[in-house]
């Protein structure tokens, strides 16, 4: 031992209190807390940030029990490739990330503390935000659904699901075109509207078209489309509410030709222009008069008779054999031969006159036609017979009972009863027959049809009046009515459902234009006037208009949809107009409700920096929606004893109010009935207010209130907020609580997002103050330090020139460590500046050519090295998305470590490369050099660590730990794997 030794400990010592001081000046400015505890769970070391968090830490002076089990936590440490190991924690309502980070050489772990209170909260908001949403869509009784810009499905209700029959995962993402739903003759409908909603001509449509549903049936569909355009009338998204009508549109089509039958058939039968080719004998003869007539020509002439219709129904019949009745008319083919006879052979013959013919089946008929109004309707007949002096063939009669099956001796005993008949008798018959033709078709067409059209004019009465029933009852389901005007007359009808959608009693009030215009709202009678009559003085066949109606009954603002259509003579005049007006206003409600609310989330998400933005735009939509000419907003403090008045809608500030006072607050106890809903915790509707006996007066230059309606917003079982409305023309009504009410709601949760949206850009703010200020301190700390630095490196080569001679070998190394310790010290704060900015450069992601970036690193090395014969293998065409600049760092200190711990290895050998699995990119860099044992694998990414002496592989351990910091901001890992005198291989992933 010589004898400096000991001061040189002593100095050692000094130097090392300094550095481990200047080291510990790190963490202490550290805005967030950072401990250090030993391998038992004591504390070694806490910042400020950390005894101000964790004073149990503190107290206890070590780990803390609600962090979690301290050996536990060690062992997987110690067993975790990477040494790292992250958790979260709650201490009453703030929330930490902790990383706990093993250091094995120094036998302790470090704790590392953030707050992410704040972002849980914004999470939570914005899941409930979009649960409320979700939950509104799905609970619609319209089907919703949303496309994006290219019209790609986005939003699938479950409305949606029971309308069309696809599930929502079958159809999100499919473009609207490729699915299969558009019935072809309506596809054009389908197109147009596409168009004008991409070329924003109509933001908002109705249409009605035919869709096919995923079964094959096809269904009719009301679609109200809502567009949203950017700045520059781009289309962003479409939200469709549809629908299904199948049912209205079937009973309507039912009951227009129920009724069109039913006119039809009384036009036929009453009017002398009417088509009795349209109706049937039975519809025109009195058969039971015509029955008791040829009932007693039979009992005189015992011939068979019978009327037939065109189709071979029996309408009248008497005396009809055994021989057909039993055998001939139950056997199919035989009866095809009287059918044939009563149809086709009796085709043609001319009116006055008959026809003598023998029937397949073997026997004699005689057919005169039945002419009523000039339409063949029928013949009569007389028939079944054979002549006296002719000889019966009974072998074709036998034959037939054999062919068909018939009883044989049944067969032939029936036809020995069949008449025999004279010739004489035929002619004398024949006579009677065409005179009894005649007077049947006489009879019906003159009184015998006039009897029974008065009957039949009675029952097509009831059943006009029965349809007509069924209509009014589908018009009140669809709230529809019709009317029509007669302008030779200038009467006008109205339907029932007229009468109820205008307020009006029957009975009370005659129907006219001009009454028809007085119920139209004032603001619209003009244009609705110009519609009609514009219609009419420009020869079109029809009109349309959407406009507003006054309810007479009860004074309520309705929105109707009126259609015309016009008849003209054969002059081309204008003689009547048909049309049909719709009550469409909870259909208007429903549109301006959706409309509110994607106002209200659009606005809020693009021009609203600031509470009180938020709170403007919902207050104006509440007063839009429910047509109102107030509007207000309160919040409630905690304590449930204070009103804070925080905004007025915008038509308030301008036109109702001009007293100041936002921010004001007001005693909930000493507020007026405006303030009963903050008491009650329910919403408060006051349509009289001047009657009101507890109410206050009203603040300077306020108009006089009328009508109110105010609604608390309740969290966690307290009201929080209170919105009212004011001064609406009519009564408030249960539906503008409820619109009120959800529009409160989703304004309040809007503003809770925005409240932690400024929070955090406050907090965000401080950060970047704190890392500016640390940026500074740094620089100023690294100039500090390195104008003594470059003294002692200064006067120390000094003295090694200039005294070299003067000094022995001791007092020479002493000088030349003091140089070579002033020079590291150097290079140890140029790489903790660098490690310092690693984490705290803006980062830019780009297409990165990884390849590029290791063949220029690769050639740096050589270049700086010539002397070296290293083998570097590239991969070709490794591209990677992230920072080009910092990947450019993490690359070289990867394929820098692999240059320098391969110096020693007589054949070097780096190979740079990439592999896939399971989607996911790894890159490597894998060297031949002297590797290390993987029991010292935890130490490789922490600051100055180093598993190999520095007199053999010089370095300051920053460059790993530049690499882990580079990855880790993009998201991804870094690992390796080594034996050693085997080489290294270090692996690592980017999101």
């Amino acid at each position: 031992m010589t004898a400096g030794t000991p001061r040189n400990a002593s100095r050692k010592n000094k130097e090392d209190t300094a550095e481990r001081k200047r080291l510990a000046s790190f963490p202490e400015l550290n805005p967030n807390p950072v401990a250090e505890l030993n391998l038992n769970g004591s504390v070694l070391y806490i910042n400020k940030s950390g005894k101000k968090t964790f004073p149990d830490l503190v107290k206890l002076g070590r780990f803390h029990p609600l962090m979690g089990n301290w050996d536990k936590l060690v062992e997987k440490l110690r067993n975790d490739p990477s040494g790292n190991l992250t958790r979260e924690l709650e201490i009453g309502a703030t929330c930490y990330h902790l990383t706990f980070v093993y250091a094995p050489e120094e036998k302790a772990v470090r704790l590392y503390a953030l707050d992410i209170t704040k972002r849980k909260l914004l999470e939570n908001e914005l899941r409930t935000a979009k649960h409320i949403l979700d939950d509104q869509i799905n609970n619609s009784p319209l089907a919703i659904i949303e496309f994006d810009s290219e019209f790609h499905i986005t939003k699938w209700s479950e409305e949606a699901e029971n309308v069309f029959g696809w599930a929502a995962e079958e159809v999100i993402g499919i473009k609207m075109t490729d699915l299969a739903w558009i019935y072809e003759e309506d596809l054009q409908i389908v197109e147009e509207e596409s168009r004008n909603l991409f070329s924003a001509k109509t933001p908002r449509s109705l249409n009605t078209n035919r869709n096919v549903r995923k079964d094959g049936s096809v269904i009719w569909c009301e679609w109200y489309d809502s567009a949203v355009y950017d700045s520059n009338e781009n289309l962003i998204s479409v939200l469709s509410q549809v629908l299904d009508i199948t049912k209205r549109m079937e009973a309507e089509e039912a009951l227009k030709s129920s009724e069109q039958r039913v006119r039809r058939q009384l036009e036929n039968v009453l009017s002398p222009e009417g088509d009795l080719g349209a109706l049937e004998l039975a519809d025109i003869v009195d058969a039971a008069a015509i029955q008791s007539l040829v009932n007693d020509f039979y009992a005189i002439s015992g011939i068979p008779m019978a009327l037939i219709d065109l189709k071979g129904d029996v309408v009248v019949g008497v005396g009809w054999q055994d021989i057909c009745t039993r055998f001939h008319r139950i056997n199919e083919e035989t009866c095809r031969f009287c059918v044939e006879s009563d149809i086709h052979l009796t085709e043609g013959i001319p009116a006055g006159e008959f026809k003598l013919y023998r029937c397949k089946n073997g026997m004699w008929d005689m057919a005169t036609p039945i002419i009523i109004g000039g339409e063949h309707l029928g013949n009569l007949f007389c028939g079944q017979f054979f002549f006296a002096d002719e000889a019966v063939d009974r072998a074709f009669f036998a034959n037939q009972a054999k062919r068909y099956g018939f009883a044989k001796d049944a067969y032939l005993a029936a036809l020995e009863i069949v008449p025999r008949v004279t010739r004489a008798d035929v002619d004398l018959t024949i006579n009677v027959y065409l005179k009894l033709a005649a007077n049947i078709s006489q009879l019906s067409y003159n009184n015998i049809r006039l009897a029974r059209l008065l009957v039949r004019k009675d029952e097509l009465t009831k059943a006009l009046e029965s349809s007509e029933d069924r209509l009014n009852r589908a018009q009140s389901i669809a709230k529809v009515g019709s009317w029509e005007l007669n302008l030779i007359t200038n009467k006008m009808t109205w339907s029932d459902e007229i009468f109820r959608i205008f307020g009006l009693e029957k009975q009370a009030f005659e129907a006219t234009y001009a009454a028809f215009l007085d119920i139209v709202h004032p603001a619209d009678r003009a244009a609705a006037d110009e519609a009609y009559a514009s219609s009419l003085c420009e020869g079109q066949d029809s009109f349309e208009i959407m406009h507003r109606i006054v309810n007479r009954a009860n004074g309520d603002i309705r929105f109707v949809e009126d259609k015309g259509q016009h008849f003209r003579n054969n002059e081309g005049r204008v003689v009547r107009s048909v049309g049909m007006v719709q009550d469409i206003t909870e259909r208007k409600k429903a549109d301006e409700f959706m409309r509110s609310q994607l106002h209200m989330l659009t606005e809020a998400n693009t021009s609203a920096q600031f509470l009180d933005d938020i709170l403007q735009i919902f207050l104006d939509e509440c007063e839009s929606l429910t047509g109102s000419q107030i509007g207000f907003c309160h919040f409630v403090d905690e304590d449930q004893q204070m009103l804070i008045l925080q905004n007025y809608s915008t038509k308030t500030l301008a036109n109702a109010c001009t007293a100041e006072g936002i921010g004001t607050r007001y005693p909930i106890a000493d507020a007026g009935v405006w303030a009963d809903c903050a008491r009650q915790g329910r919403p408060i509707i006051h349509n009289d207010y001047s009657s009101l006996p507890n109410r206050r007066g009203t603040p300077a230059g306020h108009v006089t209130v009328v009508r109110e309606l105010v609604i608390p917003i309740t969290k966690n079982g307290q009201v929080v907020a209170i919105f009212g409305v004011g001064n609406k023309a009519t009564d408030y009504t249960e539906a503008d609580v409820a619109a009120l009410t959800h529009l409160g709601n989703l304004s309040w949760e809007m503003i809770r997002r925005k409240r932690t949206e400024e929070e955090l850009r406050l907090s965000a703010a401080a950060l970047a103050t704190a890392n500016q200020e640390l940026e500074t301190f740094a620089y100023s700390v690294s100039h500090d330090l390195r104008a003594p630095l470059r003294s002692l490196d200064g006067f120390s080569r000094a003295l090694l020139e200039d005294y070299s001679d003067q000094l022995d070998a001791t007092g020479t190394d002493y000088l030349v460590r003091l140089r070579k310790g002033s020079q590291k010290m150097a290079q140890l704060i140029d790489d903790l500046l660098n490690l310092s900015r690693m984490t705290r450069q803006d980062m830019t992601r780009h297409r990165v050519d990884v390849t590029a970036l290791a063949e220029k690193i690769a050639k740096n090395l050589a270049e700086q090295s010539p002397e070296r014969k290293v083998k570097i293998d590239i991969e070709p065409g490794m591209v990677a998305d992230g920072d080009p600049k910092l990947l450019e760092v993490a690359l070289g200190n990867l394929i820098g470590n692999a240059w320098k711990f391969t110096s020693q290895t007589e054949k070097a050998r780096i190979e740079v490369g990439s592999r896939e699995k399971d989607r996911e990119k790894t890159y490597f860099v894998r060297d031949n050099g002297v590797g290390f044992d993987m029991k010292y694998a935890d130490k490789l990414f922490g600051p100055f660590q180093r598993l190999h002496h520095a007199a053999e592989f010089p370095g300051t351990g920053i460059g790993l730990a530049t690499v882990q910091r580079i990855i880790n901001r993009h998201g991804g890992q870094v690992w390796a794997t080594s034996k050693p005198g085997k080489g290294a291989k270090f692996s690592f992933t980017l999101s």
